[in-house]
Order: C-alpha cells, then sequence, then structure tokens
C-alpha cells in the first residue's frame, strides 16, 4: 500500500492538502482517515474497496504557522499504512 501526503498555500486562506493511496496488487483500499494538526478532517470507507484513491481538502491548517498532516490508510484486512507531512 502507498500513501502519500502533500500541502500547497491556498490563495483564499490556509493551506489545500492533496492526499493520496494505491494499494499494492492483491489489495483494496477500505478506509482512509486524515488528520492536520492532530485533529481528525476527513473519515472515508469504501465497501467494496478501491484500488487508487485522491482527495483534496481545502483551507485546512494555519497560515502563517507550523502545520502537520497525517494519512491513515487501511486495506481490507485492517492492516495500515501511514504517511505525514510537516511545514511552517
Amino acid at each position: 500500500m502507498e500513501a502519500t501526503l502533500d500541502h500547497q498555500k491556498n490563495p483564499a486562506e490556509g493551506w489545500d492538502i492533496i492526499a493520496s493511496a494505491k494499494a499494492d496488487k492483491g489489495e483494496k483500499i477500505s478506509q482512509v482517515k486524515i488528520y492536520v494538526n492532530d485533529v481528525a478532517v476527513s473519515e472515508k470507507s469504501f465497501n467494496p474497496g478501491l484500488v487508487q484513491w485522491h482527495d483534496r481538502l481545502t483551507q485546512k491548517g494555519e497560515y502563517p504557522g507550523s502545520n502537520t498532516s497525517r494519512i491513515e490508510v487501511f486495506n481490507e484486512a485492517g492492516e495500515m499504512t501511514v504517511a505525514e507531512d510537516s511545514w511552517s
């Protein structure tokens, strides 16, 4: 399982968080959770599971300020893959 996070300054306010996940061969993505600055901002479940997933969360985090984001991706067996991003 592969999980990625990135951030981009939102012209209106705050930051956009770009998250994606890709399942390995024979796996499916069953759930995705995203946290920004240790606060849950998104949780999605998929039935049936997905091979790929992508989302953009707008105007999250603090500007200016230090920020962290974390994605937790679960396969159908309940195994978790994590990616993190931080910036200021």
